[in-house]
């Protein structure tokens, strides 16, 4: 059975992503790291929510054109 690209990508980079940071090392004090990581999470949830919004409106149209 053939290995697709897709599901070998993501391995792939973790094992370089974790050979980097074990060669290289990364400083965990990262000025405003805190900061950015609440950021990202703000956008993170509103974009699911507008997803989720955007899904149910798409879900409740296609129950509207079968009736």
């Amino acid at each position: 059975m053939k290995i697709s690209w897709e599901r070998l990508f993501p391995f792939l980079i973790s094992i370089i992503t974790t050979f980097l940071v074990a060669v290289f090392g990364v400083s965990p004090a990262i000025s405003g790291l805190e900061k950015m990581l609440d950021g990202s999470i703000t956008f993170t949830s509103i974009i699911i929510g507008f997803l989720g919004a955007l899904l149910a409106i798409l879900f409740l149209a296609c129950l509207d054109l079968r009736l």
